[in-house]
């Protein structure tokens, strides 16, 4: 799925207003065709339907969403997600910042135009933008399509999180396109410092990954995930290649595991179940 397709769906499902975040959910269940469904009503509030309440977030860290469709075995390859369905359901949440890995955005599978060494910085938003930032973690400065990334419609603002080790020529890159960098972690970006530094900086409360396995594991194994969000897909792929929607290396011990609690389950169209689960911590 070529990018341009992929965010042209996310425009049409992007939000529209500046609604507050709510989260208690009422959850009451009842028996659909096949299986049981939970429904969850919004609260009074707002009419997004978190699983946290934003009250009880954290005061220093977002609160953090994994968004993903998986087939059956939980591989993210070789079936064609419904991109539309996709992104009307992460609408739902009005993320203050979509969390993107540089895989991800790298190999979106679009031809881009070479950087025009004399294009002008990009716009910011306006102060009522509710349009989220886009923010991608790379420490390596492996990503330098940041003039296209500013003229797509679907972000007020652009972050680049870097650690100590970032290349001081790709700093200075990043400067010179108007690129908000924020630098956390000396190897590797230091997830929980920058996305405390985020909520800082821009007061993010919400944030929603769009991303591949790799940057999903690290949110994991680092303890900063709340909900976990899976459309499951009906294909079985298989395989040996490690091309799950959680990468990540194997555990020496039962401690690892993420315990989860089932939060919402629905049959939607063309046979995918979606799965919301709350992350006991």
């Amino acid at each position: 799925m070529a990018l341009g397709e992929l965010r042209e769906e996310r425009r049409r499902f992007g939000p529209v207003d500046g609604v507050a975040r709510c989260a208690k959910p009422i959850t009451t269940w009842s028996r659909g065709e096949n299986l049981a469904v939970p429904t969850a009503s919004p609260c009074g509030r707002c009419r997004s339907q978190p699983l946290v309440c934003s009250e009880e977030v954290s005061a220093l860290l977002p609160s953090i969403i994994l968004h993903n469709v998986v087939s059956l075995d939980g591989r993210m390859d070789w079936f064609t997600p419904g991109v539309g369905l996709f992104y009307e359901l992460a609408s739902r949440w009005q993320e203050d910042a979509t969390l993107a890995g540089s895989d991800t955005i790298l190999g979106a599978g679009e031809p881009v135009p070479e950087e025009d060494e004399q294009a002008s910085e990009p716009t910011p938003g306006s102060p009522g933008d509710t349009r989220p930032l886009l923010v991608v973690p790379d420490s390596r400065g492996r990503v330098r399509i940041w003039q296209y990334l500013g003229e797509q419609p679907y972000w007020r603002g652009m972050v680049s999180l870097c650690s100590r080790s970032t290349p001081d020529e790709h700093l200075e890159y990043l400067k010179e396109r108007r690129v908000e960098v924020i630098v956390a972690g000396d190897d590797r970006v230091d997830l929980r410092a920058a996305l405390e530094e985020l909520r800082d900086r821009h007061g993010v409360k919400t944030v929603c990954v769009d991303s591949g396995g790799t940057l999903n594991g690290v949110l994991l194994r680092a303890g900063l995930v709340d909900e976990v969000s899976l459309l499951v897909h009906p294909s079985l792929i298989g395989g040996i290649s490690p091309r799950s929607a959680f990468r990540a290396s194997d555990l020496a011990s039962a401690e690892g595991v993420v315990p989860l609690r089932l939060a919402h389950l629905e049959q939607l169209q063309g046979e995918v179940v979606w799965l919301r689960y709350s992350v006991v911590k």
